[in-house]
């Protein structure tokens, strides 16, 4: 491609940078769109599904889509998916009671996890100090690494560094020792952030 001797390369660095930000703002719109039409089928879903187990997945998913940028529609969700796995429990058997609870958890680690996303510290140490016990007697190792995650970024933000450093290492000692690289990263991308702020 020949340039036009009357444009600079200032002038080409400029149309260059508009061409990449027209770029991303139709990837953005494409990516919310996108995101915004798995919503309204998980909507349409929820309405026609009749199974409880399967209505309190699709809770928790729209829960989960919601999180970041509307908070009380991730709060509405994740409580239906609760309040669904709390009318499942009334009606089960003995044998379904450890399946009902390990609902109950999933809808509390979706709350969890909004506060977190939302900055609400208190809310994260009083959700994050219910489950982990429920948590460990479920065995479930993906929820205790949420819960120490998720109270380590409620000290971090609270500036408390030394408990932060200490749920961030319990974290990251269960997530490598379970194989979990995706949270092991996580974790010390935190940690990463945190000895930033210290200066060290």
């Amino acid at each position: 491609m020949r340039i036009p001797k009357n444009l600079s390369a200032k002038t080409l660095n400029s149309q260059a940078m508009i061409k990449f930000f027209l770029w991303l703002v139709l990837f953005f719109i494409a990516i919310v769109g996108f995101s915004q039409k798995n919503i309204n089928q998980l909507r349409q879903d929820l309405r026609t599904e009749t199974r409880p187990e399967q209505q309190h997945a699709i809770l928790l998913e729209l829960g989960a889509r919601y999180q970041f940028f509307h908070f009380d529609s991730a709060m509405y969700f994740h409580t239906r998916a609760y309040n669904v796995a709390v009318e499942m429990g009334r009606n089960a058997n003995r044998a379904d009671l450890n399946k009902i609870k390990q609902l109950k958890a999933d809808a509390r680690l979706g709350m969890l996890r909004v506060y977190d996303s939302h900055g609400y510290n208190e809310k994260v140490t009083e959700y994050g100090a219910q489950l982990l016990p429920v948590a460990k007697e479920l065995q479930d190792t993906v929820m205790i690494i949420s819960a120490y995650l998720s109270l380590g970024n409620s000290k971090f933000r609270q500036g408390i560094y030394p408990e932060a450093i200490t749920y961030y290492q319990r974290a990251a000692e269960l997530s490598e020792k379970s194989g979990n690289d995706l949270y092991l990263a996580r974790v010390n991308q935190n940690l990463g952030s945190l000895f930033y702020h210290q200066g060290n």
